[in-house]
Protein backbone atom coordinates (compact mmCIF):
# COMPACT_ATOMS: atom_id res chain seq x y z
CA UNK A 1 0.00 0.00 0.00
CA UNK A 2 1.43 2.91 -1.04
CA UNK A 3 1.82 5.81 1.99
CA UNK A 4 1.68 9.16 -0.28
CA UNK A 5 0.10 12.04 0.96
CA UNK A 6 1.38 15.24 -0.49
CA UNK A 7 0.29 18.23 1.79
CA UNK A 8 0.58 22.14 0.19
CA UNK A 9 0.19 24.80 2.61
CA UNK A 10 0.57 28.67 2.44
CA UNK A 11 0.98 30.69 5.39
CA UNK A 12 0.70 35.02 5.71
CA UNK A 13 2.05 36.76 8.29
CA UNK A 14 0.51 39.56 10.22
CA UNK A 15 2.03 41.98 12.62
CA UNK A 16 -0.74 41.06 15.49
CA UNK A 17 -1.16 37.52 14.69
CA UNK A 18 -0.80 34.70 12.67
CA UNK A 19 -2.77 32.66 9.81
CA UNK A 20 -3.24 29.11 9.08
CA UNK A 21 -3.12 27.50 5.93
CA UNK A 22 -5.59 28.79 3.63
CA UNK A 23 -5.75 25.96 1.47
CA UNK A 24 -4.94 22.10 1.44
CA UNK A 25 -4.33 19.88 -1.50
CA UNK A 26 -3.40 16.18 -0.92
CA UNK A 27 -4.07 13.02 -2.47
CA UNK A 28 -4.45 9.34 -0.43
CA UNK A 29 -4.15 6.07 -2.36
CA UNK A 30 -5.79 2.68 -2.10
CA UNK A 31 -5.41 -0.55 -2.38
CA UNK A 32 -7.06 -2.58 -5.71
CA UNK A 33 -10.62 -2.78 -5.23
CA UNK A 34 -10.45 -0.66 -1.79
CA UNK A 35 -12.11 2.05 -0.58
CA UNK A 36 -11.38 2.51 3.35
CA UNK A 37 -8.05 4.73 4.26
CA UNK A 38 -5.04 3.82 5.75
CA UNK A 39 -3.98 4.49 9.28
CA UNK A 40 -1.61 7.31 8.19
CA UNK A 41 -4.46 8.88 6.20
CA UNK A 42 -6.82 8.44 8.38
CA UNK A 43 -4.96 10.49 11.10
CA UNK A 44 -3.95 13.14 9.09
CA UNK A 45 -7.55 13.89 7.88
CA UNK A 46 -8.39 13.81 11.36
CA UNK A 47 -6.00 16.03 11.94
CA UNK A 48 -7.12 18.44 9.35
CA UNK A 49 -10.93 17.85 10.38
CA UNK A 50 -9.76 19.03 14.29
CA UNK A 51 -8.30 22.60 13.14
CA UNK A 52 -10.72 24.07 10.49
CA UNK A 53 -13.72 22.62 12.82
CA UNK A 54 -13.99 26.49 13.93
CA UNK A 55 -13.00 28.16 10.50
CA UNK A 56 -14.61 31.30 9.61
CA UNK A 57 -15.86 29.80 6.21
CA UNK A 58 -14.64 26.04 5.04
CA UNK A 59 -15.06 24.12 1.48
CA UNK A 60 -13.62 20.96 0.55
CA UNK A 61 -13.63 18.77 -3.39
CA UNK A 62 -12.92 15.45 -3.12
CA UNK A 63 -12.57 13.87 -6.63
CA UNK A 64 -12.06 9.98 -6.30
CA UNK A 65 -11.10 7.85 -8.63
CA UNK A 66 -10.05 4.14 -10.06
CA UNK A 67 -7.81 2.31 -12.01
CA UNK A 68 -9.21 0.38 -14.96
CA UNK A 69 -9.66 -3.47 -13.64
CA UNK A 70 -13.42 -4.10 -13.09
CA UNK A 71 -16.50 -3.18 -14.91
CA UNK A 72 -17.37 0.80 -15.29
CA UNK A 73 -20.25 0.59 -13.10
CA UNK A 74 -18.19 -1.06 -10.33
CA UNK A 75 -15.37 0.69 -10.80
CA UNK A 76 -17.86 3.83 -9.98
CA UNK A 77 -19.73 2.41 -7.49
CA UNK A 78 -16.02 1.55 -5.59
CA UNK A 79 -14.72 5.18 -5.93
CA UNK A 80 -18.17 7.32 -4.57
CA UNK A 81 -17.13 4.42 -1.42
CA UNK A 82 -13.75 6.08 -1.16
CA UNK A 83 -15.48 9.72 -1.50
CA UNK A 84 -17.94 8.53 1.55
CA UNK A 85 -15.10 7.21 4.14
CA UNK A 86 -13.67 10.41 3.67
CA UNK A 87 -16.19 12.71 3.66
CA UNK A 88 -17.09 10.34 7.05
CA UNK A 89 -14.02 11.65 8.83
CA UNK A 90 -14.81 15.28 8.28
CA UNK A 91 -18.54 14.35 9.66
CA UNK A 92 -17.47 12.73 12.75
CA UNK A 93 -15.58 16.00 13.35
CA UNK A 94 -18.79 17.70 12.83
CA UNK A 95 -18.35 19.61 9.91
CA UNK A 96 -20.85 20.44 7.26
CA UNK A 97 -21.74 18.54 4.64
CA UNK A 98 -23.24 21.03 2.11
CA UNK A 99 -19.49 22.33 2.15
CA UNK A 100 -18.20 19.29 0.93
CA UNK A 101 -18.43 18.34 -2.68
CA UNK A 102 -18.02 14.66 -3.54
CA UNK A 103 -16.98 13.85 -7.44
CA UNK A 104 -17.08 9.94 -8.02
CA UNK A 105 -15.48 9.74 -11.35
CA UNK A 106 -14.31 6.66 -11.13
CA UNK A 107 -11.86 4.84 -13.71
CA UNK A 108 -9.73 6.74 -15.55
CA UNK A 109 -8.20 5.52 -18.75
CA UNK A 110 -5.27 3.50 -19.41
CA UNK A 111 -3.33 1.47 -21.99
CA UNK A 112 -4.55 -1.91 -22.03
CA UNK A 113 -2.02 -4.85 -21.32
CA UNK A 114 0.92 -1.27 -20.97
CA UNK A 115 -0.09 -0.35 -17.65
CA UNK A 116 2.52 -1.54 -15.30
CA UNK A 117 1.65 -2.12 -11.53
CA UNK A 118 2.84 1.04 -10.49
CA UNK A 119 1.20 2.77 -12.69
CA UNK A 120 -2.25 1.40 -11.74
CA UNK A 121 -1.37 2.41 -7.96
CA UNK A 122 -1.11 5.82 -8.60
CA UNK A 123 -4.74 6.18 -10.55
CA UNK A 124 -6.40 4.57 -7.39
CA UNK A 125 -6.67 7.64 -5.46
CA UNK A 126 -8.74 10.41 -4.13
CA UNK A 127 -7.52 13.77 -4.81
CA UNK A 128 -8.92 16.26 -2.06
CA UNK A 129 -8.62 20.28 -1.84
CA UNK A 130 -9.61 21.97 0.93
CA UNK A 131 -10.21 26.03 1.29
CA UNK A 132 -10.90 27.52 4.64
CA UNK A 133 -10.17 30.86 6.65
CA UNK A 134 -9.01 30.20 10.78
CA UNK A 135 -6.84 33.95 11.29
CA UNK A 136 -5.98 33.31 14.82
CA UNK A 137 -5.62 30.60 17.85
CA UNK A 138 -6.73 31.76 21.20
CA UNK A 139 -6.00 29.18 23.30
CA UNK A 140 -2.65 30.00 24.28
CA UNK A 141 -1.69 26.63 25.57
CA UNK A 142 -1.08 26.21 21.80
CA UNK A 143 1.33 29.38 21.23
CA UNK A 144 3.96 30.81 22.25
CA UNK A 145 6.26 33.90 22.01
CA UNK A 146 10.15 33.80 22.67
CA UNK A 147 11.89 37.39 23.59
CA UNK A 148 15.27 38.68 23.16
CA UNK A 149 15.45 38.13 27.18
CA UNK A 150 15.10 34.40 26.23
CA UNK A 151 18.33 34.13 23.84
CA UNK A 152 21.27 32.99 26.55
CA UNK A 153 23.21 31.09 24.59
CA UNK A 154 23.03 27.36 26.13
CA UNK A 155 19.27 27.82 26.80
CA UNK A 156 17.06 24.81 26.20
CA UNK A 157 13.56 26.58 24.83
CA UNK A 158 10.59 23.82 24.41
CA UNK A 159 8.44 24.96 21.28
CA UNK A 160 5.16 23.51 22.89
CA UNK A 161 2.53 21.85 20.15
CA UNK A 162 5.04 20.26 17.36
CA UNK A 163 3.04 17.37 17.52
CA UNK A 164 3.60 14.19 14.78
CA UNK A 165 1.73 10.77 13.50
CA UNK A 166 2.36 8.29 16.17
CA UNK A 167 5.79 6.41 15.14
CA UNK A 168 6.59 8.67 12.49
CA UNK A 169 8.04 12.43 11.41
CA UNK A 170 5.64 13.68 9.54
CA UNK A 171 3.90 17.03 11.46
CA UNK A 172 -0.07 16.96 12.18
CA UNK A 173 -1.91 19.88 11.58
CA UNK A 174 -2.03 21.22 14.29
CA UNK A 175 1.64 21.74 14.56
CA UNK A 176 1.91 24.20 12.40
CA UNK A 177 0.81 27.40 14.45
CA UNK A 178 3.96 26.81 16.64
CA UNK A 179 6.32 26.33 13.54
CA UNK A 180 4.71 29.64 12.07
CA UNK A 181 5.68 31.32 15.52
CA UNK A 182 9.11 29.71 15.26
CA UNK A 183 9.81 30.79 11.62
CA UNK A 184 8.84 34.50 12.99
CA UNK A 185 11.38 34.56 15.61
CA UNK A 186 13.89 33.26 13.23
CA UNK A 187 13.47 36.37 10.87
CA UNK A 188 12.56 38.76 13.42
CA UNK A 189 15.98 37.73 15.20
CA UNK A 190 18.49 37.14 11.80
CA UNK A 191 21.59 36.60 14.70
CA UNK A 192 19.79 34.32 16.24
CA UNK A 193 21.33 30.79 15.96
CA UNK A 194 19.94 27.12 17.41
CA UNK A 195 19.84 23.90 17.78
CA UNK A 196 16.87 21.72 17.02
CA UNK A 197 16.37 18.73 19.22
CA UNK A 198 14.25 16.24 18.91
CA UNK A 199 12.84 14.17 21.71
CA UNK A 200 10.11 11.15 21.51
CA UNK A 201 8.69 9.22 24.21
CA UNK A 202 8.06 5.27 25.30
CA UNK A 203 11.01 3.74 22.92
CA UNK A 204 14.21 5.18 22.41
CA UNK A 205 14.13 5.65 19.32
CA UNK A 206 17.29 7.51 17.71
CA UNK A 207 16.30 7.90 14.06
CA UNK A 208 12.58 9.10 14.46
CA UNK A 209 14.33 11.57 16.83
CA UNK A 210 16.38 12.85 14.65
CA UNK A 211 14.09 12.89 11.46
CA UNK A 212 11.40 14.80 13.50
CA UNK A 213 14.43 17.49 14.24
CA UNK A 214 15.07 17.46 10.53
CA UNK A 215 11.71 18.35 9.65
CA UNK A 216 11.76 21.48 11.60
CA UNK A 217 15.36 22.70 10.22
CA UNK A 218 14.05 21.83 6.34
CA UNK A 219 10.61 23.82 7.50
CA UNK A 220 12.38 26.80 8.56
CA UNK A 221 15.08 26.24 5.54
CA UNK A 222 12.32 26.30 2.99
CA UNK A 223 10.86 29.30 4.55
CA UNK A 224 13.86 31.61 4.28
CA UNK A 225 15.84 30.36 6.93
CA UNK A 226 19.71 30.28 6.49
CA UNK A 227 20.72 26.64 7.18
CA UNK A 228 23.71 28.45 8.43
CA UNK A 229 21.65 29.48 11.80
CA UNK A 230 20.39 25.91 12.51
CA UNK A 231 21.59 22.75 13.68
CA UNK A 232 19.51 19.69 14.09
CA UNK A 233 19.95 16.96 16.53
CA UNK A 234 17.63 13.63 17.74
CA UNK A 235 18.12 12.78 21.87
CA UNK A 236 16.54 9.43 21.42
CA UNK A 237 15.14 9.09 24.83
CA UNK A 238 18.39 10.36 26.50
CA UNK A 239 16.77 13.59 28.05
CA UNK A 240 13.32 12.38 29.05
CA UNK A 241 11.94 14.22 31.61
CA UNK A 242 9.84 11.22 32.68
CA UNK A 243 11.69 8.02 33.28
CA UNK A 244 7.88 6.46 33.19
CA UNK A 245 6.07 7.67 30.42
CA UNK A 246 3.09 5.05 30.10
CA UNK A 247 0.68 8.12 30.91
CA UNK A 248 -0.73 9.95 28.23
CA UNK A 249 0.22 13.24 29.55
CA UNK A 250 4.24 12.46 30.50
CA UNK A 251 4.14 10.87 27.32
CA UNK A 252 3.47 14.10 25.52
CA UNK A 253 5.88 16.25 27.78
CA UNK A 254 8.80 13.55 26.37
CA UNK A 255 8.00 13.93 22.84
CA UNK A 256 8.76 17.32 22.43
CA UNK A 257 10.70 19.12 19.70
CA UNK A 258 13.23 22.15 22.11
CA UNK A 259 16.05 24.59 20.53
CA UNK A 260 18.89 25.14 22.15
CA UNK A 261 20.27 29.08 21.69
CA UNK A 262 23.43 28.61 20.11
CA UNK A 263 24.46 32.47 19.26
CA UNK A 264 22.62 35.75 19.28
Amino acid sequence: MRYCVALLFYFFLTSSCFALPKEISLSVYYNSGKYNLNNLDSIKLDSIAKVILNAKSFSASINSFCDSDGSINDNLALAEKRCTAITAIFLANKLKTDSIQCNSIGELPTKKNKTSAQEKEKLRRSDIVINYTLTEIKNQDETFSFSEKDFVVGKKLVVPAINFVNGTAEFLVTSYPSLLELLKVMRNYPSLEIEIGGHVCCSNNFPISEKRAYNVFSYLKKNGISENRMQYKGYGKTQAIYVDDIDEKKAKVNRRVEITILKY
